[in-house]
C-alpha cells in the first residue's frame, strides 16, 4: 500500500474492509517489499489507486492504471 494511505486516518482499515468484499476476491494487495515498477517489467498488472506518478510506468510497461478517488475526495462513503 502506498505510504500516502497512512496519512489519512482509517484509510488502511477501510481499504482492507473493501478488499474483503466478494466483488474484490481476485484483488491482491502488494506486499510492502514489492517494487511496483519492477513488477510491471515482468507482469502486466492492473493497478488501482489515487493520483500517482505510477500511471506513467503503467503506460510504459503495458500495465493498466485505474484511478479511483481514495485520498483526495470522499469516495469511501460510496464504496461501503
Amino acid at each position: 500500500m502506498h505510504p500516502g494511505f497512512y496519512e489519512v486516518r482509517n484509510a488502511p482499515s477501510l481499504l482492507s474492509k473493501m478488499l474483503e468484499k466478494p466483488q474484490f476476491s481476485n484483488v491482491l494487495m502488494c506486499d510492502v517489499e514489492i517494487i511496483l515498477e519492477a513488477e510491471m517489467i515482468f507482469n502486466h498488472i492492473i493497478i488501482i489507486g489515487d493520483r500517482s506518478s505510477v500511471i506513467r510506468y503503467t503506460h510504459y510497461f503495458g500495465s493498466t492504471f485505474i484511478k479511483v478517488l481514495f485520498l483526495h475526495d470522499e469516495a469511501y462513503g460510496e464504496i461501503f
